[in-house]
């Protein structure tokens, strides 16, 4: 392979910065440029969203002790798991003005946490673990991280069977409803776990005994929240194609509320996460239930019982590529999924999207040529500026160099940028603005 100049490269999902390239001298290769976090954004704030409706027993003591999985492929970062806030919610969010004559349906979580009444929380409502000034964890929490989440998870099964898991979702990260759980500079982790579809209500009516809407059962929230290829009467019983979110439903939000939504929390689209267990959402079948009332044949059956076919909410995951995960809640066990999960968040921002140039191969190491300075208050009026030299055996830090990083899967090399700080943290609220030379590989020529 060769190389070639194409001009500048920017990584994919970071902002660009305007900084002059002057520095670095022209070469055959390109300049990729990119701006990450000081911290290289080593938050993440992680939000359950569990469906506390009458089936989800099991699903909910696989959740609980298969936990660890998830918490595992954090553990393999080493010295840069992130900096934790988790926190879980139900799908509960009630049937507003609408009495259904299901008690369980007149009160709604509101997409408050549960850890409050965990005692190992101390009368905290999310999980906080994160690196204190010396390197080691401070904790919100007493016990083990595994048995607090498990406490939080417990969230029983009384909750209403209309469950709304993207309402709870947006109400949870509201402001003022989940006070310090969200912090601007983290990166933000969605998890869904739910048997049934997603029925975020725009209008209560659809809980209302209304014979034009058909039996007041979770089948209204199919029939008015995703629309599938045309058949002659969509109560009728058959297999459905061709199945998508309802864009003009006058009863449920659409999607593309929530998708903006959780956009408008972060400065940059690779910010947010958003994974689902959930049915499989490629099998919808119509069939006639009890009394001939329409019903949904489950989209998948496994170990932990059957679940409705996610249109919806797969449709949320849809609308993240590279930033989002789903899995099927028809296992015997959530472990894997949960694993898989926690390896597919996004890795770091300081990953190169394209091989840096080693402009010394005699050398140890990957001697790049980059420019990297760090810049408190970027877009204020007291921007500061620090350049960092390149690390040397028993030069100053901080400085920077170019590691191999598992996380990093944009290079075959696993190339990301790194600061040495000798333990002293960095100054909060910045930037390291970065731009070092890579390579494009092309083909030879015909």
């Amino acid at each position: 392979m060769r190389t070639v100049s194409v001009g500048l490269a920017c990584l994919p999902l970071l902002a660009c910065i305007d900084r002059s390239l002057s520095e670095l001298p022209p070469t055959p290769d390109t300049v990729e440029k990119k701006t990450v976090a000081i911290s290289l954004n080593n938050e993440l704030d992680l939000l359950f969203v569990v469906d506390n409706s009458g089936s989800m027993l099991q699903e909910h003591q696989s959740l609980e002790t298969r936990f660890p999985e998830l918490i595992r492929a954090l553990d393999e970062l080493g010295p840069r798991r992130p900096d934790l806030h988790i926190g879980v919610v139900t799908s509960d969010m009630g049937t507003g003005a609408v009495n259904t004559g299901d008690t369980r349906c007149n009160h709604s979580d509101g997409g408050r946490m549960q850890g409050a009444s965990c005692a190992a929380l101390g009368g905290a409502t999310f999980l906080s673990d994160v690196v204190g000034p010396d390197g080691t964890r401070v904790t919100n929490y007493t016990g083990t991280l595994d048995a607090a989440f498990a406490c939080m998870a417990d969230v029983g099964t009384n909750g209403c069977g209309f469950e709304q898991h993207l309402a709870s979702m947006q109400a949870a990260l509201s402001p003022g409803v989940n006070p310090g759980f969200l912090r601007k500079s983290a990166n933000l982790g969605i998890v869904i776990l739910a048997d049934e579809d997603d029925c975020s209500t725009e209008d209560d009516h659809l809980f209302a005994t209304d014979p034009a809407l058909g039996p007041v059962t979770d089948f209204r929230c199919f029939e008015h929240g995703v629309t599938c290829d045309p058949v002659t009467d969509p109560r009728a019983p058959g297999v459905r194609t061709g199945c998508v979110p309802r864009e003009d439903s006058p009863y449920l939000f659409e999607i593309e509320q929530y998708i903006a939504f959780l956009g408008g929390l972060k400065d940059r689209a690779d910010q947010v996460f958003v994974a689902a267990i959930v049915g499989d959402p490629e099998h919808v079948e119509v069939r006639a239930g009890a009394n001939n009332r329409p019903t949904l044949a489950p989209g998948c059956t496994g170990g932990l019982g059957e679940a409705a076919p996610a249109v919806r909410l797969a449709g949320l995951i849809d609308a993240f590529p590279g930033q989002s995960h789903r899995e099927t809640i028809c296992t015997g066990d959530l472990g894997a999924a949960l694993r898989n999960i926690g390896a597919s968040l996004p890795p770091p921002p300081a990953c190169f999207a394209r091989p840096p140039v080693d402009q010394d191969q005699i050398t140890p190491g990957m001697q790049a040529e980059c420019s990297v300075v760090e810049v408190t208050d970027p877009d204020g009026p007291n921007r500061r500026e620090n350049p960092l030299a390149a690390c040397r055996a028993g030069g100053p830090r901080p400085c920077w160099q170019i590691i191999a990083d598992p996380q990093c899967t944009q290079t075959a090399e696993h190339w990301r940028i790194d600061v040495d700080r000798a333990g002293v943290p960095g100054p909060a609220g910045g930037n390291l603005e970065v731009q070092c030379v890579v390579s494009i590989p092309v083909p030879p020529p015909v």
